[in-house]
């Protein structure tokens, strides 16, 4: 049952814990985008478990990074037939754009895939 409660999409997308569903994991976009709780306020699962933890999620972030940024650039190139450079400065732009919802986005995924394999 745990592990098909940790599969909640829509908590997932809000940024909410893996384990309860309620507490946030990160705190306000505008005013700390980076800043993570250490802990759910609400049923206490510390987020990080040891140094290194979120090293998963980088990986996460790439396939994110790339499967936006590719499609991107190839409709740039291969449809609207614009030139390379000019490809590669939007997708530089992009990658700046995005990298904190990805940040953010990544962590909050490698939370979930960890409680479904590993149950706290």
């Amino acid at each position: 049952m745990a592990r098909l409660r940790a599969l909640d999409l829509g908590a997932l997308f809000r940024g909410r814990c893996p384990r309860c569903h309620e507490g946030p994991i990160f705190g306000p976009l505008m005013r700390r985008p980076l800043a993570m709780n250490a802990a759910c306020p609400n049923c206490r699962l510390v987020f990080e478990r040891e140094p290194g933890y979120f090293l998963g999620a980088m990986y996460v972030s790439y396939m994110l990074g790339v499967l936006t940024v590719l499609r991107v650039s190839l409709a740039l190139l291969l449809l609207l037939y614009v030139a390379w450079p000019v490809v590669v400065a939007i997708a530089l732009i992009q990658t700046l754009l995005t990298m904190v919802v990805s940040f953010r986005f990544s962590r909050v995924v490698w939370l979930y895939i960890d409680q479904v394999l590993d149950p706290r």
